[in-house]
């Protein structure tokens, strides 16, 4: 029919571009047959009866004056297959329009029903999934306990709650999609202390050779490592003389959840938390356990210094070591704040008799090894395989986690028990508010290696009024020459010390309370038998309030690639 010569490329292109920019399904069909003209048959191959009883033509208007073509032109300008034209004319309605695009509309044969879904989505609701504590404000995430594992351990949960509940049970692809893909949720893994440094100098080693200047520095955070270890080291070896040193490290171990074992109903339970701060001497090789529940206090620097407060008095009482060497981590939460340095100078000021000197020591964060986490470890492995009904057990189960050398020796804290050491740091006669060093340059807490503070008692002619002299000096690198810190009033202010002062403010002046839906949880696990009757007391006397929302407690691995605000 000569089309080509009736109609040209860059026509066939407007043509083109104007069909595929109507969009709707039903416009494109209406252009279809409005293209399409049907008339009677003029010749006729066959004799008899004849399948075609029309003869269709077929048009393209261009510059607003259709041109018969044939069909293949039609279809190769539109880019549509003859079998769309053919069912988009056999769907011809009486007035002329296309067929209403009736796709979708139509359930699968496949598809999983409502009631199906509806009894996984019941199942994954009552499933304890919180926030994390330190990314609740940039992300919507929720996280489930690290005793569910994973999602085939999860799955076989899915499995008994269908049984149960007499429900249809999906396929495991598809529970592992849907969870995935539907529900915000992770598992909890407890993030690991790992150097950020070192992470990134293995991704740099793995694309390419280190610069010059990273070089350099990779070999001077090595170097800083070795210190950090050789000082360490050489502290342990020292405590382990018979002497007045006693080198120590303490570290929090993770939350201890309660009731916790392997009944299947527990997973479904949000949990008790208890905390424990135990604290390792290298020489004696005793361990401290410092333990209290979550509506005894929170896992802050206020709970934490607080232990190191109670233990260091202990020391002190005992009058044997004159010099205290601490190691912790560099967790700034708990650990490395003003509240820390507080406490050890207001206490060398005001309440220790017998301790003449205190240093702590912040390790790298990737290179502790601190000899604390092997008792950490012992717990761990001596409850595994055990049921805990309630926190009240934990501390006969921390007890007996250790024989050799000795037991764990356990010290249960009270809400009384906590001071506010954080409102002692803002109001210190001791610590100004912006820690700097003599030559009056800001010191940054975060990069310093260690601190230390000691005492000097001066004579006075009143047995009743003792002066003292508080010294304290730094260091950002174990090698580096130590600089002086600068206390109010001056290095060699005279300033007397009351035994009657009161060391600092107590932290709480009741119990916390947990959340309304932790709270009917485990009442829950009570009234049903699941938790023993002894220990109904301890659960019900808990103080409850919807206004306490549930979160993870400690810090995720996830959460390293959220942005902390």
């Amino acid at each position: 029919m000569s089309c080509t010569n009736k109609i040209t490329e860059e026509e066939r292109q407007i043509i083109f571009s104007d069909f595929w920019g109507l969009g709707n399904y039903e416009r494109q069909r209406d252009y279809l047959l409005s293209s399409t003209k049907e008339i009677a048959i003029k010749r006729k191959r066959v004799e008899g009866t004849s399948r075609r009883n029309v003869t269709r033509e077929y048009y393209l208007s261009c510059n607003s004056e259709p041109k018969l073509v044939c069909q293949q032109f039609l279809l190769k300008t539109l880019d549509m297959t003859q079998k769309c034209l053919t069912y988009t004319l056999s769907k011809r309605s009486p007035s002329g329009t296309s067929k209403k695009d009736g796709r979708g509309s139509r359930r699968p044969k496949n598809k999983t029903s409502d009631d199906v879904m509806a009894n996984f989505d019941k199942f994954i609701q009552q499933l304890p999934a919180v926030p994390s504590h330190y990314c609740r404000a940039s992300t919507t995430k929720k996280y489930l306990p690290s005793e569910l594992g994973n999602c085939s351990r999860l799955y076989k949960l899915y499995v008994d709650f269908c049984k149960q509940s007499n429900g249809t049970i999906i396929k495991k692809t598809l529970f592992n999609q849907l969870f995935k893909e539907k529900y915000n949720i992770g598992f909890h893994v407890p993030k690991k202390d790992k150097c950020t440094w070192c992470c990134k100098i293995e991704n740099i080693i793995m694309s390419r050779q280190l610069n010059e200047s990273e070089d350099t520095k990779n070999q001077l955070h090595l170097y800083e490592k070795e210190e950090c270890k050789s000082m360490f080291l050489f502290d342990q070896q020292i405590s382990k003389c018979e002497g007045n040193f006693l080198c120590s490290c303490f570290d929090l171990q993770k939350v201890l959840s309660s009731p916790s074992g392997q009944n299947m109903n527990l997973y479904y339970s949000r949990k008790f938390s208890s905390y424990n701060c135990t604290i390792y001497e290298s020489g004696t090789q005793n361990a401290f356990a410092y333990l209290w529940g979550e509506i005894n206090g929170k896992r802050g620097c206020n709970e934490i210094v607080t232990c190191i407060h109670k233990y260091l008095i202990d020391i002190d009482i005992k009058k044997i070591y004159e010099y205290v060497a601490l190691y912790c981590d560099s967790c700034t939460g708990q650990n490395k704040n003003r509240a820390m340095l507080a406490m050890i100078s207001k206490s060398l000021k005001s309440q220790f008799t017998y301790i003449k000197e205190i240093k702590i020591v912040f390790l790298l964060p990737g290179h502790t090894y601190m000899p604390v986490d092997s008792v950490h470890a012992s717990i761990e492995r001596f409850v595994r395989d055990k049921t805990v009904w309630a926190s009240s057990e934990w501390a006969t189960l921390i007890r007996n986690a250790r024989i050799n050398p000795k037991p764990i020796e356990v010290k249960q804290l009270a809400y009384s028990d906590f001071y506010n050491w954080k409102y002692e740091a803002d109001n210190s006669n001791i610590l100004p508010k912006v820690l700097k060093d003599i030559d009056g340059n800001i010191i940054q807490i975060s990069k310093v290696r260690y601190f230390v503070f000691s005492r000097l008692n001066l004579d006075s002619e009143d047995d009743n009024l003792h002066f003292i002299n508080i010294h304290a000096y730094f260091s950002y690198n174990p090698d580096c020459e130590p600089k002086t810190l600068k206390l109010k009033g001056g290095q060699n202010k005279k300033e007397s010390r009351s035994t009657t002062e009161v060391i600092a403010k107590k932290l709480y002046k009741e119990t916390i309370a947990i959340s309304k839906e932790k709270y009917n949880d485990l009442i829950k696990l009570c009234t049903s038998g699941i938790i023993p009757n002894e220990f109904h007391e301890e659960y019900l006397q808990m103080r409850n309030s919807t206004k306490i929302q549930d979160c993870l407690q400690e810090t995720d691995e996830e959460d390293e690639t959220v942005s902390l605000k």
